[in-house]
């Protein structure tokens, strides 16, 4: 791994970035790390953009100064080993705080540091459980973790789609290790049987062990647990294996990118995505008109959230009346925000409370929705 390749890029100092901060504007700095490549992240970046364009416009003031904010946006590929320096280099210019990482294992590698040097991180779409588990006072989740989500997923699919024989396949990151772990504990609770459970590597294309095994062990459902990319995969290699055996999806499954990489796969799929359909959030047309203004690409469901982490941290500086970062952080611990995908608020560990889920079914090559999952 060449990390020459991005370090050069990254040391610039505060004092560069504050050249246009005028007598009566206070700089306002926000690191902003994702896999900037990924046609998964491409929307998430421009909704946190769009967020602060318009905290801008709105020319906020705090102690009689506007507040100017700037975003230092990194690549951090989706990899530890590059979102480490990337962390360093926020602490260094002296951001207020941090929208990303994207990935589960990225941004839980570098809490610590920003937590060290106290400095609140919101990750745009992290839901591994291991993120808010250390206890860390600096970190807040703006999606359910799969503590919460793989559990009623587990009961969902052994009450409701009625599977006598679950067989999970994980990708060995943090986001699908925790994801398996939490899910087969709920099938357990749930009553439910899991015949086979396997790790495979994030990068790999070959199926055929994993389902060698469900197939052995006689499975009903097969339960994916990672990113969209390779559950599109995982679909085409049993369908390709004319396995009559219902999959069920996470991490993005549930979109069109989906549909373009499963190539031909029609039906027979459901997918576990955080938060309540897009269609039914009072602010979304006007969210979707916005970014169809900059924006050309298809919108995730993680915008959606991309979006609300901007703004619950613009809205905590505004509570805070500083932008000190540990008066940040407090005001987040104390904060019920009205966000585009419902109330944000966070409990001692940061996780949201009262997240909610939707799950989702491919029929025909559409998908559509089949339940909501959210306490009352």
């Amino acid at each position: 791994m060449k990390l020459s390749i991005l370090l050069p890029t990254l040391f610039l100092t505060a004092a560069a970035h504050a050249q246009s901060a005028g007598a009566n504007e206070q700089l306002v700095l926000v690191g902003v790390a994702a896999p900037l490549t990924s046609p998964r992240t491409e929307s998430g970046i421009a909704a946190v953009r769009l967020a602060f364009d318009e905290a801008n416009r709105r020319a906020i003031r705090i102690g009689g100064k506007q507040l100017v904010f700037r975003l230092l946006v990194e690549d951090d590929k989706g990899d530890a080993l590059f979102a480490a320096p990337i962390a360093h280099y926020f602490i260094r210019s002296k951001v207020v705080g941090v929208i990303g990482h994207w990935n589960s294992g990225p941004s839980t590698a570098v809490a610590g540091l920003y937590s060290a040097a106290g400095i609140p991180q919101i990750p745009m779409a992290t839901t591994s459980s291991r993120f808010t588990r250390e206890g860390l006072r600096t970190i807040f989740q703006v999606q359910g973790h799969d503590g919460v989500g793989a559990v009623r997923l587990a009961d969902f699919i052994v009450r409701y789609l009625q599977a006598a024989r679950i067989a999970v396949i994980e990708d060995g990151t943090a986001y699908g290790t925790d994801f398996a772990d939490s899910f087969v504990s709920g099938v357990r609770r749930s009553g439910g049987l899991v015949v086979s459970r396997e790790a495979i590597s994030s990068k790999t294309s070959d199926f055929n062990p994993a389902l060698n095994n469900a197939q052995k062990a006689n499975a009903d459902v097969i339960v994916f647990g990672g990113i969209v990319t390779q559950s599109a995969l995982l679909a085409r290699s049993m369908m390709r294996r004319d396995m009559n055996v219902r999959l069920v999806g996470t991490g993005g499954t549930a979109t069109d990118m989906f549909l373009q990489l499963a190539g031909g796969v029609q039906g027979n799929v459901w997918a576990l995505e955080t938060g309540v359909p897009r269609d039914r959030l009072p602010g979304w047309r006007e969210f979707n008109d916005k970014m169809r203004a900059r924006f050309k690409g298809e919108i995730t469901h993680y915008a959606l959230f991309a979006y609300d982490a901007a703004n619950v941290f613009i809205a905590a500086i505004q509570k805070a009346g500083s932008v000190d970062p540990k008066a940040v952080t407090a005001a987040l611990h104390d904060i019920r925000y009205s966000g585009l995908t419902g109330i944000l608020s966070f409990d001692a560990n940061g996780a949201l409370v009262n997240p909610a889920y939707t799950i989702y079914r491919l029929e025909q090559g559409k998908w559509s929705v089949e339940k909501v999952l959210q306490e009352k």
